[in-house]
């Protein structure tokens, strides 16, 4: 059964990932950076009106460019990334390379996007007023799935099944075959770019807005 990393304290979601660049002529409006969070964490980057960057990704994964994501294409994609973060290259990815992928690789990790729509709030009481004791837990959009096709806030510390804070080969290599079972919806083991949902700032980007730059209302 696939198992995400659930435990992780809430980060200090403080720097914003929303830029105001600029105006590039034309209307004066911000210039959004747009990010992109693949399955397996690495952060891809662009600016408005290029296209959303899970393009990129896929571009870069998809080895023969025949249009087609297959398992086998998706995981060497999965352990091409897992030794850019394994820094030492001792088959493992440990505390310290953890800390580097979110300082320096991965820096948007620790940021909040308020333009992105958070899970409503439940009701704490029923009809009558009273406590609800079995309410189901929502969990919000944090970290990377802000910017990811999976809600999962952080996919290196996911991948650690144990739970001992390091995240062997092995460990990768099984994550990413959940990974690619959860994209894979029509299971017929390869994935299409057009077949792909839209991550949550990608939603949030194309959500229609005001002449004032506010999310309206639908």
């Amino acid at each position: 059964m696939t198992r995400f990393f659930l435990l992780l304290p809430l980060l200090a979601l403080t720097a914003p990932a929303v830029a105001q660049m600029p105006p590039e002529g034309g209307p004066d409006r911000p210039v959004i950076n747009q990010i992109f969070f693949s399955p397996s964490g690495e952060v891809f980057r662009a600016k408005t009106p290029a296209p959303y960057p899970v393009a990129d990704w896929f571009k870069k994964a998809d080895a023969d460019g025949d249009g087609k994501l297959t398992r086998a294409e998706y995981v060497a994609d999965a352990k091409r990334y897992f030794a850019v973060i394994d820094k030492d290259e001792n088959g493992a990815i440990s505390s310290p390379e953890n800390t580097r992928y979110e300082e320096e690789l991965a820096p948007e990790i620790l940021s909040h996007v308020p333009m992105i729509t958070q899970p409503p709030k439940g009701r704490t009481t029923d009809a009558e007023g009273k406590p609800l004791t079995n309410q189901p837990y929502q969990r919000q959009i944090t970290g990377a799935a802000q910017f990811s096709l999976i809600n999962e806030p952080q996919p290196v510390r996911g991948a650690d099944a144990n739970f001992d804070f390091k995240i062997t080969a092995a460990e990768w290599e099984s994550a990413s075959l959940a990974r690619f079972r959860l994209l894979d919806k029509d299971v017929d083991g390869v994935l299409t770019l057009d077949t792909l949902s839209k991550t949550p700032m990608q939603q949030a980007l194309e959500a229609p807005r005001d002449g004032k730059g506010k999310k309206r209302r639908q």
